[in-house]
C-alpha cells in the first residue's frame, strides 16, 4: 500500500493512552506532506491543528500499514 498525501489513517490500537513516536494511538491523522523520507501528519481537534513529521519506517510501525 502507497503513502498518500491528503489521505487519512488511523493508528493502531492504544494501550492506556500511549503514543508512539509522537503520534497518539488510536487517533486518527492526515498525511499533509512527503518529502523523501519524512512524512508530515496533522490531527484536529476542535479548532486546533497539530503537525507532526515522522520517518517513513515510523509511519509504517505506528500504522501498521506495510507501506
Amino acid at each position: 500500500m502507497e503513502i498518500k498525501a491528503g489521505k487519512s489513517y488511523r493508528a493502531n490500537m492504544p494501550k492506556d493512552g500511549a503514543t508512539k513516536h509522537g503520534v497518539i494511538l488510536g487517533r486518527r491523522y492526515t498525511v499533509t506532506k512527503i518529502e523523501g523520507n519524512i512524512i508530515t501528519l496533522s490531527s484536529i481537534r476542535i479548532e486546533h491543528e497539530s503537525f507532526i513529521s515522522i520517518t517513513k519506517e515510523q509511519f509504517n510501525e505506528v500504522f501498521n500499514c506495510g507501506c
